[in-house]
C-alpha cells in the first residue's frame, strides 16, 4: 500500500525512492499512534490536546494527495515538518511548557529528517525547533505560566507511552542494524567470491594466451635466424639492418611473454614457509649480477641481515629485480648497490639503495603499474613488469613498497613488511659478516 502512495516519477530516482518508503512508513505509524492517543486524551480530560491530535490527522491526510499530485518530496517534506512543529508547539503549550512530556517529541523531529530526507532540511529544522525550545525557555525563567491540563494519570501514561516507543524504536533500530548488516557481508562475500572467479579466469588466460604464443614465436625466431645465417651474403645493408629489426623485436617479444607468464605465476604461486637466511640469499644474487659481463665492474654492499619465515623463491625474486635495476638504470663510472635492514616498532624495513639515473618525481607513482616503462627499448632494455611483480609479492606478504628518488642522484627503494608475519628473528643471522662487498 505503501509504494501505491509514491508516484512513478519518484520512483525513478532510488535513494528517494527508499527514503521516501521509510518515511511514509513513519507518517502512517504516526497517524496511527495519534488515532490511538486521541480518546486517551478525552479520557483524561486533556480536551485540548484531543482537539490539537484532530486537526493534525486532518491536515496530515492532505500529505499524500500533495504528495502524489506533485511529486516534489521536497515540499511534501517541509509540510509534513512544519505541521509536526506546529503540533507539539501547541501540545507543549498546554501541558506546561518546557516541563511537557511532548518535549522529547518535539526533539525528535530533526533527527527523522536528517535519516530520512536531505541534510540540508534538517538543519534548517533543527534551528528551529532550537528556536521554540529556547522560546519556552526564556518564557520558564520570566515565570510565565502555561495552561497545565495534563492529570497525574495523563502524565504516568505518556511517560510510560513515551518509554515503549523508546524502546520499540530501539529494538527496531537494533534489528534493521542487524539486518543491514548480514545483508552487507552478504554482499562482500558475494563480491570477494566473483572478484576471486574473475582474477583466476584472467590469470588463466594470461597464463594459456602467453603459453599458446610462444611456440609460434619460437618458430619465427628459429626461422629468421635460420634466414640470416643462409641468405645474409645476398641481402644488401638495408635488408639485414630490417632481418636484424626483425629478429630484435622478436626477441623482446619472447622476452614480454617470459614476464607474463611469470607474473601469472605469481598470483597461483602457493608460497612454501620457511627460514630463509637473507644474507645467503643476497649474497648469491650479488655473485649472480657480478658475473654478467654489464655488471662486473659494480660495487655490491649487503649489510647484515636476518632471517625471515617466507618462502624463498619470492625473496629472491624481489631482491634480484630491485638490485638489479639499480645496476642496470645506472650511467655511474662504478655502480653501486646497497642493502641494509633497520627494525622499526611495528616493521621490518629492507632499504635497496644505488647510485643511479634516478626516477623524476612525476613518474615516482606510476614505475608500479604493470608494462610502464620510462626509457626506451634500445637504451634500457625491459618489459616494464619487474617492479609490478615486487609490488605484488610485498603485497601478498600484506608489505608495501615505495621508492624516494631524484634524477642523478640514484634511488632507495624501501620494502617493509609487518613483523609479526614474517616471524623475524630478534637478531641478525649469527654467521653472518658485519657487512661484505662485492667490487
Amino acid at each position: 500500500m505503501i509504494q501505491k502512495l509514491i508516484p512513478e516519477s519518484v520512483k525513478s530516482n532510488r535513494w528517494i525512492y527508499r527514503n521516501m518508503r521509510i518515511f511514509l512508513s513513519v507518517v502512517v505509524c504516526v497517524l496511527i499512534v495519534m488515532g490511538l492517543l486521541i480518546p486517551c486524551f478525552f479520557y483524561f480530560g486533556f480536551e485540548a490536546g484531543g482537539w490539537i491530535l484532530v486537526m493534525a490527522e486532518i491536515s496530515a491526510l492532505f500529505y499524500f494527495p500533495l504528495l502524489y499530485f506533485t511529486a516534489d518530496t521536497r515540499i511534501c517534506t517541509h509540510y509534513f515538518t512544519f505541521g509536526s512543529c506546529a503540533l507539539f508547539i501547541a501540545l507543549m503549550y498546554y501541558s506546561g511548557g518546557l516541563h511537557s512530556p511532548f518535549l522529547i517529541w518535539f526533539s525528535a523531529i530533526p533527527p527523522l529528517v536528517y535519516l530520512y530526507l536531505r541534510r540540508v532540511e534538517a538543519r534548517f529544522w533543527f534551528a528551529v525547533v532550537s528556536l521554540a525550545v529556547l522560546g519556552f525557555f526564556v518564557a520558564d525563567i520570566a515565570n510565565v505560566t502555561f495552561p497545565q491540563q495534563i492529570s497525574p494519570g495523563l502524565s504516568s501514561f505518556l511517560l510510560l507511552f513515551n518509554y515503549c516507543m523508546i524502546a520499540l524504536l530501539f529494538v527496531n533500530l537494533v534489528y534493521a542494524f542487524a539486518r543491514g548488516f548480514q545483508k552487507m557481508n552478504r554482499k562482500l562475500g558475494q563480491s570477494n567470491q566473483e572478484l576471486k572467479s574473475s582474477n583466476e579466469e584472467l590469470e588463466r588466460f594470461a597464463y594459456i594466451a602467453s603459453h599458446d604464443l610462444k611456440s609460434p614465436l619460437r618458430n619465427i625466431v628459429s626461422f629468421i635466424s635460420l634466414f640470416k645465417r643462409r641468405y645474409s651474403t645476398d641481402l644488401d645493408s638495408t635488408g639485414r639492418e630490417y632481418i636484424d629489426f626483425v629478429s630484435s623485436n622478436a626477441r623482446q617479444m619472447h622476452n614480454l611473454i617470459e614476464d607474463i607468464l611469470e607474473y601469472s605465476r605469481s598470483n597461483s604461486h602457493v608460497p612454501t614457509l620457511e627460514v630463509v637466511d637473507l644474507n645467503v640469499v643476497v649474497n648469491q644474487i650479488g655473485q649472480l649480477l657480478r658475473s654478467e659481463p654489464p655488471h662486473q665492474q659494480s660495487i655490491i654492499q649487503v649489510n647484515p641481515l636476518p632471517k625471515v619465515m617466507a618462502d624463498r623463491s619470492r625473496m629472491q625474486q624481489l631482491f634480484q629485480n630491485l638490485m638489479e635495476n639499480g645496476l642496470k638504470y645506472n650511467e655511474s663510472v662504478r655502480p653501486e648497490v646497497s642493502v641494509s635492514f633497520r627494525k622499526r616498532e611495528n616493521v621490518c624495513q629492507f632499504v635497496i639503495r644505488d647510485n643511479g639515473i634516478g626516477i623524476e618525481k612525476q613518474f615516482v607513482d606510476q614505475i608500479f603499474d604493470m608494462f610502464r616503462r620510462l626509457h626506451n627499448q634500445e637504451k634500457y632494455p625491459g618489459t616494464g613488469i619487474g617492479l609490478s611483480i615486487c609490488q605484488k609479492i610485498a603485497l601478498s606478504y600484506k608489505g608495501h613498497i615505495r621508492v624516494e628518488s631524484s634524477p642523478t642522484k640514484g634511488s632507495t627503494f624501501f620494502v617493509e613488511f609487518p613483523l609479526d608475519l614474517l616471524n623475524i628473528t630478534p637478531q641478525v643471522s649469527s654467521d653472518a659478516s658485519p657487512a661484505f662487498h662485492l667490487s
